[in-house]
């Protein structure tokens, strides 16, 4: 969820590992956070990119191919990486079968929401490997990324527990 607002109480949370002891380097961040939200700008939906999404001032870098965007994962993985840190070792990934059928869904949900036309481009894809949410999670939370899939998988599965606890 992205939002420069208050936290609800009810909000669900964990510390992000990097920035943990290191109140100036996560200040610092929060603010590269600030910086791209009031850059405005379209973010495409997709499930392929490559290289940097973000500029150090926080502008969005269109992709080469029209095709490519950004998962709310990929989103995150990639403000990450515009200040510097690789959270996941994404040639450790492997295409799974459930996400195949879960990119299918989305690209539904793509034409109804969006434009067939963006679905259209964003098929290209399918197939490609995907970060689920709760392995970028993981990779957040975790203090010395990047995180191999396996590394990932194994905080990950933890997180829905997690969840339904609270």
């Amino acid at each position: 969820m992205l939002s420069d607002d208050a936290v609800s109480p009810d909000y669900f949370w964990a510390a992000c590992g990097l920035f943990e002891d290191d109140e100036v380097n996560g200040q610092t961040f929060a603010a590269r956070i600030l910086a791209i939200r009031h850059s405005g700008g379209f973010i495409p939906y997709g499930f392929y990119s490559e290289g940097n999404a973000f500029t150090s001032s926080g502008e969005f870098l269109p992709f080469s191919d029209p095709a490519m965007g950004l998962t709310c994962s990929t989103y995150v993985i990639q403000v990450f990486q515009s200040f510097g840190h690789q959270l996941v070792d994404v040639e450790t990934w492997e295409t799974r079968d459930t996400d195949l059928a879960w990119q299918n869904g989305m690209l539904e949900t793509i034409a109804q929401y969006v434009s067939s036309d963006r679905a259209a481009e964003a098929a290209k894809y399918i197939g490609s490997t995907r970060i689920r949410p709760e392995e970028a999670a993981a990779a957040v939370i975790h203090a010395l990324p990047p995180l191999t899939v396996k590394d990932a998988k194994a905080m990950a599965q933890e997180i829905p527990e997690l969840l339904e606890a609270a």
